[in-house]
């Protein structure tokens, strides 16, 4: 299939087969399927929801139908769950739920939770280099 320059529209649906390339703004009202082994590739910035309107947005993986979860209505990031309760809430599906952070360095990793004020924080300190791993409370 060929570029379109010019004006496509069908009130019955259209189907493209093969190769469609796109210049300019493109607007969809509806849905669009992308199937079978396709990939969607978008080079440069993307927005979804630029009016804000309450709209989820949702990306499923192999075996999980809410893997990231948008919920635009209560400003919420859900991941392996569909309702998220806070701001951001991670749901595994066994006893144990890793959060794994990697610096690149191989002598220490630092994990910092801190409020919005900055003045008060919990760090986890973990240093390859002895076996000094601890959680210190800091205030500021």
């Amino acid at each position: 299939m060929g570029v379109y320059t010019s004006h496509m529209s069908s009130s019955a649906g259209s189907q493209v087969t093969g190769s469609l390339t796109v210049y300019g703004d493109t607007a969809v009202t509806g849905s669009m399927t992308v199937s079978g082994s396709s990939t969607f590739t978008v080079y440069g910035p993307s927005i979804f929801n630029e009016d804000g309107s309450n709209h989820d947005f949702r990306i499923e993986s192999r075996d999980n139908a809410n893997m990231f979860f948008v919920d635009a209505e209560n400003n919420r990031v859900g991941v392996g769950t569909a309702s998220p309760g806070s701001t951001l809430e991670i749901e595994g599906d066994s006893g144990d739920l890793v959060f794994e952070m990697d610096n690149n360095a191989s002598n220490a990793a630092n994990f910092k939770i801190e409020n919005g004020a900055g003045n008060n924080r919990v760090d986890l300190v973990m240093n390859a280099l002895s076996a000094d791993t601890r959680i210190t409370m800091k205030g500021q």
